[in-house]
């Protein structure tokens, strides 16, 4: 299933969007024919960035606020926020980093949305 997949590590075959759902969202940079940016390379494995786990988090105070160039500012709790619909998408996952440079390909997100219902043609 789409979502089930919690292998730390992929398969040597690269993922193609062919096949999924036509309830994901597909990045069209998943299509085309060299995926890897110059400089980087591929990475089958999912790095540990923080071995101590996530951080705690005072769910009463969390805020996510959207400003700056945007037509209508807002701002989320974390209750309305995740009451805010989500969206399945699949992307190549790029890290940028001192001294990450790795690509892992056909990442599979659940993503959480202010516009569910609009999608951006490929």
């Amino acid at each position: 299933m789409f979502w089930k997949d919690k292998s730390k590590v992929q398969a040597d075959d690269i993922p193609v969007p062919e096949g999924l759902p036509q309830d994901v969202i597909v990045s069209p940079d998943t299509r085309r024919d060299k995926r890897i940016p110059p400089g980087q390379s591929r990475t089958k494995k999912w790095p540990v960035l923080d071995a101590s786990g996530p951080p705690a988090i005072d769910s009463a105070r969390w805020r996510l606020r959207v400003g700056g160039l945007v037509g209508k500012p807002i701002e989320w709790g974390w209750e309305d926020f995740m009451k805010l619909p989500t969206v399945k998408v699949f992307a190549d996952l790029l890290r940028h980093a001192l001294v990450a440079t790795g690509q892992r390909l056909g990442g599979r997100l659940h993503a959480r949305t202010a516009g569910a219902g609009r999608r951006r043609a490929a």
